[in-house]
This record gives C-alpha cells, sequence and structure tokens, in this order.
C-alpha cells in the first residue's frame, strides 16, 4: 500500500480527563484477522450507539494501545465517551484518558485505510514536526475519531487520527 502524497497538517487540540467505554479486545500484529476481530468490534457496538448509560456525544472512538516499540500485540476499543462508567452493558471495559495534547489529522480514504494516513504521519510529518509521540503517559498510542457524518455503510467521511503528542526539547 502507497501512503498519501498529501497529508493535511495536523490542527492541535488539548482535551481533559474522559472516559471511554466500549469492547475491547488484543490482537497480534502477526495475525491479519485483527481487521476482520476490529470489525466484528464495531459491528457489536453500532447498535448500541445512543443507549449507552452516560454516553457524551454521538461520536464514537477507536482506541489504540501498546502499538509502537517492540509490542507484539496491541489492544483495541471500539467505544464512546461515557461521562461515568459506573453502569456499563455486559462485555464493556472502560478506559480513562489522561489530559493530552494531541495532533488532529483528517483521514479522508476508506475506514480500512488507515495504515496508508499513519504511514504519512509517522515516516513524513513526525520526524520534522518537533513533536515526539507521548508514549508513557497513560494515553493511548492513537484514537480515531468517528464523527456523526461517518458513514458505517460506505466507510468514509467524518473520521481522523488523534495522536497524543509532546513537545521535542
Amino acid at each position: 500500500m502507497t501512503p498519501p502524497t498529501s497529508l493535511d497538517a495536523p490542527r492541535f487540540e488539548a482535551r481533559p480527563r474522559h472516559i471511554i467505554a466500549g469492547f475491547r479486545n488484543s490482537y497480534a500484529f502477526t495475525d491479519d484477522r485483527f481487521k476482520q476481530g476490529i470489525g466484528a468490534q464495531w459491528q457489536r457496538l453500532g447498535p448500541m450507539i445512543g443507549r449507552i448509560p452516560h454516553q457524551v456525544g454521538a461520536v464514537a472512538f477507536g482506541v489504540c494501545f501498546d502499538m509502537f516499540g517492540a509490542a507484539i500485540r496491541f489492544n483495541y476499543i471500539a467505544g464512546v465517551e461515557v461521562a461515568a462508567a459506573d453502569v456499563l452493558p455486559a462485555g464493556f471495559s472502560a478506559v480513562t484518558i489522561p489530559p493530552c495534547r494531541w495532533a488532529v489529522f483528517a483521514h479522508r480514504m476508506h475506514a480500512t485505510q488507515f495504515n496508508e494516513t499513519m504511514t504519512a504521519i509517522l515516516n513524513g510529518w513526525l520526524p520534522g514536526s518537533g513533536y515526539d509521540i507521548a508514549i508513557g503517559n497513560g494515553a493511548p498510542d492513537l484514537v480515531e475519531r468517528y464523527s456523526d457524518a461517518f458513514d458505517p455503510a460506505t466507510g468514509m467521511g467524518g473520521m481522523e487520527l488523534w495522536l497524543p503528542v509532546r513537545s521535542r526539547s
């Protein structure tokens, strides 16, 4: 797969502590069936969006942990933001994301083509950006954000990649 030839400059956002709740699973990088597993997580979550206790807004999130470094497995949560995690549907996990600064990138391709945008970010934008990925502060490695403009039927629209960053200094 070829990375996109152009990547829009990111916008930067600081978000306070927030909670994402949804279906969580662990996948091996070497098992190419993880895409099917992630798809199954979204199929389970989709009909529940808007009916999850304490849900905040209509935005959905794919939260990725343990993606960088020497990891051989990564964790993925397909979920929504909630104001509290005291009452969750069966099978749900919750993760608290600490306050963080994010570089936010628009993803204009099909939902399954995140690797192309990530390659452009990591190999194109990041080295000359003056930023590092903020690993080790409790933040996830990456967040996929799906606004209400996302069309699950086409896999297009309303998608962003949020990368936690800190200044290189």
